[in-house]
């Protein structure tokens, strides 16, 4: 927009004249700016490789995720057998444990005659 007023002071003691070159100039600037953020060959070829190389980089992180993931899977999958393991033999042994306790119960309720037992012939 500069230049086009710098041409319509030039041009003022002519006003129709300026009023036409000041409009061209200022079309002009606004096509030559528009025309400046066009991507080149060159530069679309230097996106594509910098593109293709973080896509290379992602694949590569993926990747290593997934294998970091297969191994936490497996651990888990240990842990989850032994502690499966654990419990089982605390179950068990909880299990002989209830058994005697209620044995014992047995053994000292036959030994002991409580009165609310009748009397035996």
């Amino acid at each position: 927009m500069g230049l086009a007023i710098k041409v319509y002071e030039a041009f003022r003691d002519e006003p129709h004249k300026a009023q036409v070159l000041s409009e061209v100039v200022d079309i002009l600037e606004n096509r030559t700016a528009i025309v400046g953020n066009v991507a080149t060959r060159d530069d679309v070829e230097i996106t594509k490789l910098h593109l293709q190389k973080e896509m290379e980089q992602l694949r590569r992180e993926i990747e290593q995720m997934r294998c970091e993931v297969e191994r936490i899977r497996a651990q888990l999958k240990v842990d989850l057998a032994a502690t499966k393991t654990s419990l089982v033999k605390w179950v068990a042994g909880m299990l002989l444990a209830q058994t005697g306790v209620v044995a014992s119960l047995f053994a000292l309720f036959y030994k002991i005659k409580p009165f609310f037992l009748p009397p035996s012939p």
